[in-house]
């Protein structure tokens, strides 16, 4: 049902959003120099880098080499193990999955809940 809030489009326009609310709240603490707005500043830039941690783990600590070696340890087809390296990619850092037991049973729970979600799809 919310698959598109791990869509990256939905990601990059919500941060558009968040520059928005940024540029709109600073204007109006120029203005009024009330605290309510820079309240609102923090709480939108923290709320803009929860959004950005998934997306930064995607794309800037996995080199294309580690995605195509974790592809190709793959058992499923090709949509599900596409499906599952997303789900690696998007939860670990590579730093992290390195370091990772892969026979450890916390990881063993999440490919099995993230393989049963790609079977649903």
């Amino acid at each position: 049902m919310f698959d598109f809030l791990e869509n990256d489009i939905f990601v990059i326009v919500l941060n558009i959003a968040f520059l928005l609310f940024i540029i709109y709240d600073y204007r109006k603490y120029r203005v009024t120099k009330q605290k309510k707005f820079l309240f609102n500043i923090i709480m939108t830039i923290g709320f803009a880098i929860w959004v950005m941690i998934p997306f930064y783990n995607k794309y800037i600590t996995w080199s294309d080499k580690d995605i195509v070696q974790l592809t190709q340890s793959c058992e499923h087809n090709s949509s599900v193990c596409e499906c599952l390296v997303n789900g690696v990619i998007t939860s670990y850092s590579f730093d992290t999955y390195a370091t990772i037991d892969i026979n450890r049973s916390g990881f063993k729970s999440f490919t099995v809940e993230d393989s049963e979600l790609c079977f649903e799809n």
